[in-house]
């Protein structure tokens, strides 16, 4: 089992949280689709990053559902807002992971979704209800698996 860390878009500098090489894969849409699927059947978790900026607000909240509905258009993959937030507090509100970054290790990869969603005004016009608006934006996305290097097992070495 090993758990999946989403960035959703390339806020947070890898190499931070890696203790040694590092290897990163560019993906191909269906290739992410395949990793969460796997990681999901095997039980592992996925948790998710997105730059909420200062505070969360309507507008936050609508950017990163913009985010969430161009992922899935690319991959076919469906993310949940809960992916991105953590526990709760006293009010049952939850709480984006701002400060919780896993460290990329053997139990532990990185998926790195970067991003450009190009400002259009007839259809970012607030209050729009249009569900597939930036469906669109898919094909502005890019994919990066970074894992530790696999060590080779005995059966791997060749003499």
């Amino acid at each position: 089992m090993k758990d999946l860390f989403i960035s959703m878009g390339s806020f947070i500098c890898v190499q931070n949280f890696v203790a040694g090489p590092l290897q990163c894969k560019p993906l191909q849409p269906d290739e992410v689709a395949s990793i969460i699927a796997t990681t999901r059947a095997e039980g592992g978790k996925i948790k998710g990053y997105f730059d909420f900026s200062s505070e969360l607000s309507e507008e936050e909240d609508q950017r990163l559902h913009q985010r969430l509905v161009a992922f899935e258009t690319a991959t076919g993959t469906r993310l949940s807002k809960d992916d991105f937030f953590y526990d709760c507090d006293e009010d049952d509100d939850p709480f984006p992971r701002i400060n919780y970054v896993p460290t990329v290790n053997d139990t532990c990869s990185m998926l790195v979704v970067e991003y450009f969603i190009p400002y259009r005004p007839d259809k970012d016009l607030k209050g729009s209800e249009s569900s597939n608006q930036y469906a669109d934006s898919a094909d502005s996305m890019s994919f990066y698996l970074f894992e530790t290097p696999q060590k080779p097992t005995s059966d791997q070495v060749v003499t």
